[in-house]
């Protein structure tokens, strides 16, 4: 998420207030010198993550950390939601639900349970106050579109790697 700072007649003398957006955490890359002064120059670090993932049979997995446990989801770019499984849940020690639902999946409407997660966290990327469900006939842990939206997703399949860009 970009932070707005304001630099103060560093850069240009003529306006005193320019405002620049910037990357956090950023890089220090070198300086300038103006007027006799030495300025540290900072680029915004990369908004871009590759990440290795697994393959059975024809289906994706990635791990993810949520509340300090690393759980296995699967790569699903057609769910809306994230979506836990019974064990993700219990190892999480989540009980409590916001409301209750009915999900139309590939497999026929299904009974859901949703809730939010503070945090879900991939390498250095963290989207927090994720909405997720709970299905008591699921499977698999599901990275659906409450987390991959906040990204531009691109699955290289003949490198087993999934290239996140921040929006």
């Amino acid at each position: 998420v970009p932070i707005r700072t304001r630099i103060l007649g560093l850069l240009n003398p003529a306006n005193p207030e320019t405002e620049v957006v910037e990357s956090s955490p950023k890089t220090y890359s070198g300086y300038i010198e103006m007027n006799g002064k030495r300025f540290e120059v900072y680029n915004p670090a990369s908004t871009t993550g590759t990440f290795a993932f697994t393959t059975r049979g024809n289906i994706k997995y990635l791990t993810v950390e949520i509340d300090n446990q690393f759980i296995e989801f699967m790569i699903d770019t057609g769910a809306s939601n994230v979506t836990l499984n019974a064990e993700a849940m219990q190892r999480l020690g989540i009980r409590n639900f916001t409301r209750k639902a009915i999900h139309g999946t590939a497999g026929g409407p299904i009974e859901a349970y949703h809730f939010v997660i503070p945090s879900i966290k991939l390498g250095r990327f963290e989207v927090k106050n994720v909405e997720a469900s709970y299905s008591p006939r699921n499977v698999y842990n599901l990275l659906g579109n409450t987390f991959l939206s906040h990204f531009n997703v691109t699955i290289n399949e003949s490198k087993g790697e999934i290239t996140l860009t921040q929006k």
